[in-house]
């Protein structure tokens, strides 16, 4: 399924509705951020989209110091200082957050994605939710990023774990259900979106994705015979 999966796609408002949905977690996560004077930051290298860091024929090395790069970039488009390092099989990062920031920095994240730069606000998620694991937006957001990209696993595990955090939440229902179709699991995304609707009937995404699923698995009508 394409343009038919509507949830996916890059209108503000889809993505609106998502952050809305998440609002208590905007403000812990602004308070949490505002407040702090140095964060350390972490990223797996294996979790990061390496089609969005570097091209295929780069070195490990030139994978590790794009992602440096990118880190330290992205960060400081949040706003205040940031270097970053990395160690192991992680990229570690220093960000000092800058005192004057007013707006908070997951709807900053959530934007940067909506608008199709997945390149910082991937890096970005990823960074955060080392300090704020269970932040439902950044996991939402980044879920359904991910999902746009094909790294279907762990859309799916970010999306999931979403939906423990925050189970009445229908638009997580939605987009997990299209990460699940798009990995062939056609009939758990059809329980997901049964699931959504019953959370929330009036959840539009959830039936135009659910009619255009069901719509491609149902026999087409027989063709009337030319009079």
């Amino acid at each position: 399924l394409t343009t038919s999966w509507s949830m996916i796609r890059h209108a503000s408002s889809t993505w609106s509705i998502g952050i809305s949905g998440c609002l208590s977690a905007l403000v812990l996560s602004s308070v949490f951020v505002m407040n702090a004077k140095n964060l350390h930051l972490k990223v797996a290298l294996s979790s990061l989209d390496r089609g969005l860091v570097v091209d295929e024929k780069a070195s490990d090395g030139e994978f590790r110091n794009a992602a440096c790069e990118l880190a330290e970039r992205a960060l400081r488009r949040l706003g205040g200082s940031a270097n970053a390092s990395d160690v192991g099989e992680h990229i570690i990062a220093n960000w000092t957050p800058d005192p004057d920031i007013n707006v908070d920095p997951v709807q900053q994240i959530a934007a940067m994605l909506s608008a199709g730069n997945y390149t910082e606000g991937t890096m970005l998620s990823e960074l955060l939710l080392s300090v704020d694991p269970d932040n439902t937006g950044l996991l939402f957001n980044l879920g359904m990023a991910l999902s746009d990209r094909r790294k279907l696993d762990r859309a799916i595990f970010l999306l999931r774990r979403a939906i423990e955090i925050e189970p009445v939440s229908s638009d997580a229902q939605v987009a997990l259900a299209v990460a699940l179709e798009r990995s062939g699991n056609t009939d758990s995304a059809i329980q997901q979106l049964l699931h959504a609707i019953e959370l929330d009937p009036s959840n539009s995404y959830a039936h135009r994705n659910l009619a255009a699923l069901l719509g491609r698995l149902l026999p087409p009508p027989p063709r009337r015979g030319v009079r």
